[in-house]
């Protein structure tokens, strides 16, 4: 039996951590990921401190287990952790576990006024891809599709750039150059079996576009409606088939849009009545629709150096 005590995280090692909101009595301190993936500063972790944090990535039974096993190493308490999940299923698991829980999908982070229709643009492409080039990714089921362009922040083989054979092949876009590139398409693809939310899947929805997806676990079809997408099987002939069903129908932009605003709403004001009744549990009565106005940003906690989150902490 290996002796290994750690395992490897499915995403990145930098920092995502930051303090929304600070008093005495208590500090929110916001977390992309479990405590284990910012262990570096839990020693900076106060006894009045809450964490909460947002689930990036796929998690089976097994892993939440592991993690809540890790709570105890960083000096935490099961009552100084909430985990924000992404799927109502999840959220019951991590109670399971003992992980206090809230169905808080992490796509309702995302600033809609960064990512929205743009009639002016002209819909030359067929389908988008924002994709990195990982196995669980599954991008080569987009092989053999025409008007199709690429987005990724992580560069694609020269092999499986010859299977997509792009029309259009793109890496490290702002996010302005990504929603004018979604505005030129016709249909956004999701094609993974599991993973998180998925950002690129709201991405093309704030856009007004319909989704076409393989069916997958994690929580991204928490933002589908009867109207916004389309579910394939994991092949490139049903997803070629599929985009073409696809462009044969008709979609309301702004509709797609509102509707995914509208939940995203509702996942933010669930969040605010957390914060109000965690700080009404300390005595504390404040205005959090204020101060949530006052921390938002896309997607709330992007990498941070470690001497910042460290001075954060200890301020």
């Amino acid at each position: 039996m290996s002796g290994r005590r750690e395992f490897a995280h499915t995403y990145s090692d930098d920092l995502y951590l930051r303090v929304l909101f600070r008093d005495p009595k208590l500090r929110f301190v916001f977390s992309r990921g479990f405590p284990s993936h910012n262990a570096r500063v839990m020693n900076h972790i106060r006894s009045e401190d809450l964490m909460l944090c947002m689930i990036p990535c796929f998690v089976e039974r097994f892993r939440l287990n592991r993690e809540f096993q890790t709570l105890p190493r960083f000096g935490l308490r099961s009552s100084q952790v909430v985990l924000l999940c992404n799927t109502s299923q999840d959220t019951q698991i991590a109670r399971e576990v003992g992980f206090q829980a809230e169905f808080i999908n992490h796509n309702c982070w995302l600033d809609e006024n960064l990512f929205q229709p743009d009639q002016s643009v002209v819909k030359d492409l067929d389908a988008i891809l924002i994709s990195s080039p990982l196995p669980v990714k599954r991008p080569h089921l987009a092989a053999g599709l025409e008007r199709l362009a690429v987005v990724t922040y992580a560069s694609y083989s020269k092999e499986l750039r010859r299977t997509l054979s792009p029309a259009e092949y793109h890496e490290c876009l702002s996010p302005e150059e990504v929603r004018r590139l979604v505005n030129r398409s016709k249909v956004g693809l999701c094609l993974s079996a599991t993973e998180g939310a998925c950002y690129a899947c709201s991405e093309y929805l704030l856009c007004g576009l319909p989704v076409l997806s393989t069916p997958s676990e994690g929580g991204r079809d928490v933002w589908f409606t009867a109207t916004n997408h389309r579910i394939c099987r994991a092949d490139p002939q049903a997803v070629a088939e599929g985009l073409k069903g696809l462009l044969e129908s008709q979609f309301d932009a702004q509709q797609i849009r509102s509707e995914h605003i509208n939940l995203s709403e509702t996942f933010r004001e669930k969040f605010r009545t957390l914060l109000a009744r965690k700080a009404g549990e300390r005595g504390l009565d404040r205005d959090w629709e204020r101060i949530y106005q006052g921390f938002f940003e896309h997607k709330m906690v992007g990498p941070r150096r470690i001497e910042v989150v460290v001075g954060e902490l200890r301020g």
